[in-house]
């Protein structure tokens, strides 16, 4: 997302301050040059460094501040050259390998400019600007334990340093250590260090690390960013939901809630959420909110309809239903809706008057040709629940459950419909092999045409895959039983 992006920059952004320290005694050229580069007159620096380097071709600190004022001129593979050469004559100048290593970073050639930050350390262990920068590269790789550990050692060192406070702020957040970051951001507020953009960046980090309140109170009494935080924490919301991560899309939607007035596909989202979280006072709530706001969008109706029917109160959906269809009488999810809650209350006449409206205004929904086929089915209208599933099957050749309903309705007819039945049930099967209310059904079928052995397996697996099916178990006790019998009577009989 653009804006994490944004943070990830503002808090690990490269520092580039130069390092240029001269061993004493200096050569005055190389003080001067020196002093040239801090006041940006880069000819000058160059004049002079060129004329100690005609002298003395292996200066190595005469190589580092050539190294800066290539750098400073942009140009920063002639930058990487000479610090290069400073630090293969001298290895253990550390202020050299600093600055390769930020000339490396600015190349984004990161693993190598972390190398150089690392030799500068073993060299200088009390060096801020270095430590900082190894955290910064960590946490560019997403590596936030050993970035919270460097960044650590340069906030001791530098106690006072703004960015190196903002980074690490940045690097506990994403680490785990929320008290700790909670603490520095803590202080950072008190000195007045929290400027709106900081406030921002470190909201959407602790979003990105599952703490969107904490989020919320860095940014709620600036209207402009709570706005885009709103923005910003709603589509994170959609994502956890698409997810499956249903609780923690909840909780990012209830975290922004109060920071703008929310739209019907807010209260529908959340609402959405509590569905599949089994709690439906919540569900409903949100879901009528979204009805309210948007009357006119039949999902609305839909899934509030559906919260009803899932904890088996059928007159509130009903209810629903039939309202949402005076406003939207064109709209097929809504019959089917309502047939399927008049079939849960055992109004079959009305159920199937809905369910053939559906079917009416879109002939290749599926849902609805499966719904109507099973009432057939249970209705005792076994060859129309047939012909229903069979037009399922045409819509959706690819979709498991007509042929299970299928197989399980023509092994209803007898015995002359079996091996349809089983042919059915088996392709039900290839296409859901883990579905075991299928295996279970096979296996009645097989053992109705005589097939016991194949009966036998069919039920085992129907209990492999779900093993608290209750009719496996009896089908299973009943088959036993009777292969006993069968077996003492074969015994007695010889």
């Amino acid at each position: 997302m653009k804006m994490i992006g944004i943070a990830m920059t503002l808090l690990f952004g490269m520092r580039m301050t130069p390092s240029a320290e001269l061993p004493l005694p200096a050569e005055e050229s190389l003080r001067r040059a020196a002093q040239e580069i801090k006041l940006k007159n880069f000819n000058a620096a160059e004049q002079l460094l060129r004329e100690v380097l005609r002298e003395n071709p292996r200066s190595f600190i005469a190589h580092n501040l050539m190294g800066l004022v290539r750098l400073n001129e942009g140009k920063a593979a002639e930058a990487r050259q000479a610090f290069e050469q400073a630090t293969r004559i001298n290895p253990r100048y550390a202020p050299a390998h600093v600055n390769l290593g930020n000339t490396l970073a600015t190349l984004k050639q990161e693993n190598a400019a972390l190398k150089e930050f690392l030799a500068a350390i073993a060299l200088q262990p009390k060096d801020p600007l270095a430590l900082y920068n190894i955290g910064l590269i960590y946490g560019r790789q997403g590596k936030f334990e050993p970035a919270a550990r460097y960044l650590n050692r340069a906030h001791a060192l530098a106690p006072d340093d703004k960015g190196i406070m903002q980074a690490l702020a940045g690097a506990r957040i994403s680490s785990g250590m929320k008290p700790e970051a909670e603490a520095l951001i803590s202080q950072m507020a008190t000195r007045g260090q929290l400027n709106s953009q900081l406030r921002e960046s470190l909201a959407v980090l602790w979003l990105e690390n599952g703490e969107p309140a904490k989020g919320v109170k860095l940014i709620e009494q600036d209207p402009e960013r709570a706005s885009r935080f709103y923005e910003l924490g709603f589509q994170k919301a959609k994502t956890l939901f698409d997810e499956g991560t249903y609780a923690e899309s909840a909780r990012v939607l209830e975290a922004i809630r109060g920071l703008q007035s929310p739209g019907a596909e807010f209260h529908d989202l959340l609402g959405s959420a509590y569905y599949l979280l089994d709690d439906p006072k919540k569900s409903s709530d949100e879901l009528q909110e979204a009805v309210r706001l948007e009357p006119m969008v039949p999902e609305h109706y839909f899934r509030l309809g559906m919260v009803f029917l899932k904890h088996r109160t059928t007159e509130p959906a009903i209810y629903v239903f039939e309202n949402a269809l005076k406003a939207r009488p064109d709209v097929p999810k809504l019959w089917m809706g309502l047939g399927l809650s008049y079939y849960l209350a055992s109004k079959l006449e009305q159920a199937e008057k809905a369910l053939r409206q559906a079917l009416a205004l879109d002939p290749r929904y599926e849902t609805a040709y499966i719904v109507l086929g099973d009432l057939l089915s249970h209705a005792g209208k076994v060859d129309e629940a047939v012909e229903v599933f069979r037009k399922a099957i045409d819509v959706r050749p690819d979709l498991y459950l007509p042929y299970y309903y299928y197989g399980q309705a023509s092994a209803r007819q007898g015995k002359e419909n079996c091996e349809t039945g089983i042919q059915m049930l088996k392709k039900a099967i290839a296409l859901n092999p883990s579905f075991a209310e299928a295996h279970y059904e096979l296996g009645k079928a097989l053992l109705q045409a005589g097939r016991i052995n194949d009966s036998l397996a069919a039920l085992k697996k129907s209990l492999d895959l779900k093993p608290e099916l209750a009719q496996s178990h009896y089908q299973l006790g009943q088959l036993y039983r009777k292969l006993e019998v069968t077996s003492c009577f074969i015994e007695h009989t010889r």
